[in-house]
């Protein structure tokens, strides 16, 4: 069984963020920083060339390396469906390396965060 909250899903410990909630969180600190907005089509691009291998969503790195990557999808505000990713917390860390020191450290507090909600909804 699984819990949505606040674009976390937590299936036994297996905590994820989808790619829209990590995408609003790197917007909120870009616009704060004076910079470019990103848009989830193209985050989504960067999520499949890092992570997948065309449409067969193969890993793309020999195979003892294993991704926390799950398709998935969301009702846009005009009524599509659109595509967004489930990403564990090796692959956000890896998709934000690129990105500024705050955004990467709004990060790592948004896990811990995320990771003490399960703790405590484990109790």
């Amino acid at each position: 069984m699984s819990m949505i909250k606040n674009g976390l899903i937590s299936m036994k410990n297996d905590i994820t963020i989808t790619s829209l909630e990590l995408v609003e969180t790197i917007n909120l600190i870009r616009k704060y920083e004076g910079n470019a907005v990103l848009l989830h089509k193209n985050f989504t691009a960067k999520i499949e060339k890092r992570f997948l291998d065309g449409l067969n969503f193969q890993p793309v790195k020999p195979k003892p390396l294993k991704y926390n990557v799950k398709l998935s999808s969301y009702k846009a505000g005009n009524g599509e469906m659109r595509k967004m990713y489930l990403l564990g917390k090796k692959e956000c860390n890896l998709l934000v390396m690129s990105e500024s020191e705050v955004i990467q450290e709004a990060l790592y507090d948004r896990w811990l965060e995320l990771e003490n909600q399960t703790d405590e909804t484990a109790l």
